[in-house]
């Protein structure tokens, strides 16, 4: 065992790929259920948020001007995550760009609730920063619950 550079770490994360997180995600999930964590007899809330990191690197490819919610004049990231209610265990996480609206990352979320099959009835709870007539269209669209402010 060494301490590893940052060039090294670069490369072992260039690695990880998006399939590779989707079976993370999904094996975390169904780790949860059938460590009983979760009680799957009952609909399973799932609060829906995201925060905006700011940066000053040069390097990030996500980073972008946006709606900053600091109020600085820097590029951001943003970072979308999914949490049980009950437990508050995380159960997805998405990076992505900082130009990007919150409203507009509610169907790529629901896009991969559906990719990775989980195996439990989520209700997604959010505020109104993800709420619009689209969105919700296609909640009910693909029999989804959801719960929007």
């Amino acid at each position: 065992q060494r301490v590893l550079n940052e060039s090294s770490i670069s490369r072992i994360f260039q690695n990880i790929k998006q399939d590779d997180i989707d079976k993370f995600f999904t094996k975390l999930c169904n780790n949860y259920i059938s460590e009983k964590f979760f009680n799957t007899g009952k609909d399973l809330f799932l609060a829906l948020d995201s925060t905006s990191i700011s940066t000053y690197s040069e390097n990030l490819s996500k980073a972008e001007f946006g709606k900053n919610k600091d109020g600085d004049l820097l590029r951001q990231v943003n970072v979308l995550m999914l949490v049980e209610q009950t437990t508050g265990l995380p159960i997805y996480y998405r990076l992505y760009n900082g130009a990007v609206p919150d409203v507009s990352t509610f169907r790529n979320t629901l896009a991969t609730h559906a990719r990775l099959n989980f195996n439990s009835n989520f209700i997604y709870v959010s505020d109104k920063g993800y709420t619009s007539i689209n969105n919700i269209n296609d909640s009910l669209r693909n029999n989804i619950s959801f719960i929007f402010n």
